[in-house]
């Protein structure tokens, strides 16, 4: 997911760098920002090779044979269009391949990526309204599905940013505290936590609400400032232990003031004591007053004895409290030291990690170099090979297409026809001769191009055998063309054992009758609840292994008398050899059996739809293995 910028992160970036952009300088920034996205938005040439390439894929969509890749080239189209800043062009293909999703496939995870798509290119060309008609369903189609709590923030923030843009915040406001902020939560990623609450600030500085703005902006900060407000807690700890010290140290100090006015209470009992002396010494005779005298003398040195012993206290009391505050500041001075010596090991050990960084973007960069060469060599090999590939398509399409439809002989038929690679080592060939139609499914060796070399000469052979020389007979077509092959790719003087697999049917109109002859590939025959798999020879065409072992190929024709509504499919090793990696099995015979059962008595377009879908189905994302045919036909239809 791309992340989300509000202002906030912008101005907190602008701090990080030491400054704050003040209201011109943010003036400034939104004129060039305008003036260059104002150059962006405006219509760019397309290169004529680009042109070409879409040309391809459009003719690849309207020929494709599933759903699925007509949407994927629509979706590919688009993608040109809107590099090249033609947006109208570009919504136009995305909103073919949504309604494809929407009615064909059902795919509401590709139907949720197109609407972002769409929103954002009308956010691109400033059309908000539209814009969050789009973001909206791709927020629904997220919030339906439950996949991704990501993506139901990134729609959220979408839509928040475009009800802003269309002075709808307090709709913006719902989002975000509703949807956004919960989805967000719900992730973990406190980047987009973050993010949310500055937008969420942003939102409420459009309204004017300054109270829920300084709320939101506060838990905004709260995390980018996360770091910063765990070293200011340590500072703070330092800072109340001091005052907490200081605090402890006034109170001493005034209990040593107390002190220090009970000493002067006593000073002036003293005084009191001296006058009392005085007066006794008049009043009372010399030895009275010498016994008086020494009596208070003692008392005096008493006195002060207690007034000594009070300061003495006092002494102690202040060199502790000065031991502390040493202490104090000790321990402070080596925190701090230990504090600069981490930090400058933390920035010794970044400049070394930045260096070694910088060299391997160094060499990153230099590989990329290389790698970019060679995928450019690379590209325009292969695109020389697909070119080929693709006119060699057209060629073996004129040879295998025929000057009249299938449908035209038999109105009740269809051909399943889906080659794995561009050119295939299937073929189907029919024609009509006199009063017999003859349809033929053949499977050569291999696919791709080798498949394709040997499908040339199956089907000279049979424009050779059955339209020039008039042969009909299943067996003799065999027979002719088992000879043709091993002629044409000389096998009875090189290593060369490549082959093919046919089924021949032969309908005969006045007589009614079906004749089959088939070189492992079989014939099956549906009427009704009567179910036969008609059995082909063992022996493949071509391959001349059996002759090197001196023995002879035999071909049977095989005869069936046809009723109405009875239905006949011939096909290719291809559909039962597909593989499917989720069950670990095969297609199989008899899962196509049980597929052409119920298809038989369905409408001749709906069992083609409904054999096609039942094999995608069945492959799902795998790769399909092996070239596919199968042709149905009803000779004599329901009356």
């Amino acid at each position: 997911m791309s992340k989300i910028f509000s202002k906030f992160d912008l101005r907190h970036i602008s701090c990080t760098f030491g400054f704050v952009m003040n209201k011109r300088f943010y003036i400034i920034i939104i004129v060039l920002f305008t003036a260059v996205m104002s150059g962006i938005a405006q219509k760019k040439s397309i290169p004529d090779d680009t042109l070409r390439v879409i040309q391809i894929l459009k003719s690849n969509s309207e020929n494709a044979p599933r759903p699925r890749e007509k949407t994927d080239n629509l979706n590919k189209i688009a993608e040109i269009y809107r590099k090249y800043n033609h947006y109208e062009t570009a919504i136009e293909f995305y909103n073919k391949s949504l309604e494809i999703n929407k009615t064909v496939l059902n795919s509401e995870n590709a139907i949720a990526g197109i609407h972002k798509e769409i929103g954002n290119i009308y956010v691109d060309g400033g059309n908000y309204e539209k814009a969050l008609v789009h973001h909206t369903g791709y927020l629904n189609y997220e919030k339906k599905q439950h996949r991704n709590s990501e993506n139901i923030v990134t729609g959220a923030t979408f839509v928040a940013t475009d009800l802003n843009k269309l002075n709808k915040s307090a709709e913006a406001v719902k989002i975000i505290n509703d949807i956004a902020i919960p989805a967000a939560n719900g992730s973990g990623n406190k980047s987009l936590i973050r993010s949310c609450y500055g937008l969420l600030a942003e939102t409420y500085e459009l309204q004017g609400n300054e109270e829920q703005k300084k709320q939101a902006y506060t838990i905004y900060l709260t995390f980018v400032n996360e770091e910063t407000n765990e070293a200011k807690t340590a500072a703070l700890l330092a800072e109340y232990a001091k005052l907490k010290k200081e605090k402890e140290l006034a109170t001493t100090q005034s209990n040593l003031q107390k002190t220090e006015d009970s000493l002067v209470k006593t000073e002036k009992q003293v005084v009191e004591l001296n006058e009392r002396k005085r007066e006794l010494m008049e009043t009372l005779t010399k030895q009275q007053m010498s016994l008086r005298i020494i009596q208070q003398e003692n008392d005096i040195k008493e006195l002060e004895n207690a007034k000594l012993n009070e300061q003495k206290k006092r002494q102690r009391i202040a060199l502790i409290l000065v031991s502390l505050l040493a202490i104090v500041i000790a321990v402070s001075a080596v925190f701090l030291y230990k504090l600069f010596r981490d930090k400058k090991r933390a920035n010794y050990l970044l400049l070394e990690k930045n260096e070694e960084i910088f060299q391997q973007k160094e060499e990153i960069s230099a590989q990329r170099d290389e790698l970019d060469i060679v995928n450019k060599t690379l590209s325009h090999k292969n695109k020389m090979i697909t070119d080929s590939l693709t006119y060699a398509k057209m060629i073996q399409d004129a040879m295998i297409n025929r000057q009249q439809d299938l449908t035209e002989l038999i109105p009740e038929s269809f051909i399943v026809f889906n080659p794995r690679d561009i050119v295939s080592g299937d073929f189907y060939w029919y024609e009509k001769i006199g009063t017999k139609t003859i349809v033929i499914a053949a499977d050569c060796t291999g696919h791709g191009v080798p498949g394709a070399f040997l499908t040339f000469i199956g089907n000279s052979l049979l424009n050779q055998i059955v339209v020039h020389e008039r042969i009909t007979d299943p067996a003799q077509i065999l027979t002719r063309i088992d000879a043709g092959f091993a002629e044409a790719l000389n096998q009875e003087h090189s290593d060369n054992t490549d082959g093919m697999d046919i089924a021949i049917c032969v309908f005969d109109e006045e007589t009614s009758k079906l004749a089959y002859g088939g070189a492992k590939n079989s014939l099956m025959k549906f009427y009704g609840d009567d179910f036969e798999e008609v059995n082909a020879d063992k022996s493949s065409i071509g391959g001349f292994e059996i002759k090197r072992r001196n023995l002879q190929k035999d071909f049977t024709t095989k005869y069936i008398d046809v009723k109405p509504n009875m239905w006949f499919y011939i096909f290719s090793d291809g559909i039962v050899d597909q593989f499917d990696r989720r069950s670990k099995r095969k297609y199989s015979k008899s899962r196509l059996k049980e597929l052409l059962f119920r298809a038989q008595y369905l409408p001749t377009e709906k069992q083609k739809c409904v054999i096609t879908q039942d094999i995608s189905d069945w492959r799902g994302s795998d790769k399909q293995t092996d070239d596919i045919i199968i042709i149905g036909f009803c000779p004599i239809p329901k009356v």
